[in-house]
């Protein structure tokens, strides 16, 4: 399976304007990628899509597409909540904010363990995570995702 999980700084990469790199994402997960999201990862792209109309948040239209094609890897609420009581010990010192510490189970706990974020503490727990061999990249250009 080639999945991606995408944060929510980077999808709004996606916008009317996209920048090559982005496009060429876009144009790929349409053509052939699976999207890795849960349901907070999708909350968080409607949210900062909020002020668009469907027809101009191109990281909804994307979701929409995808889930209709079956290439919407959703991770459940349970299956994060059982990698953080497994995974995240005291010892483990995380870089990021809080509430990106629900999206580090998502990647982990996907296919390719490959990631796209433009915050650099959140690719830094996900390139350092212990026991996982996961990669995160802040361009899609730097990324293997083809």
């Amino acid at each position: 399976m080639k999945d991606v999980f995408i944060d929510n700084c980077s999808a709004t990469r996606f916008n009317n304007k996209m920048e090559s790199e982005y496009l060429d994402l876009y144009l790929w997960l349409l053509r052939e990628g699976v999207l890795v999201v849960s349901d907070r990862l999708i909350c968080e792209y409607s949210r900062s899509n909020s002020g668009y109309s469907m027809s101009g948040s191109n990281i909804l239209i994307l979701i929409s597409e995808l889930n209709k094609k079956g290439r919407l890897y959703k991770i459940g609420k349970d299956q994060i909540k059982e990698f953080i009581r497994k995974h995240f010990k005291k010892s483990l010192k995380l870089r990021s904010n809080v509430k990106d510490h629900q999206h580090i189970p998502v990647v982990m706990l996907s296919n390719r363990k490959l990631a796209l974020s433009l915050d650099g503490n959140f690719r830094y727990d996900i390139n350092n995570f212990p026991k996982f061999k996961a990669e995160a990249y802040e361009f899609p250009s730097e990324a293997n995702y083809i």
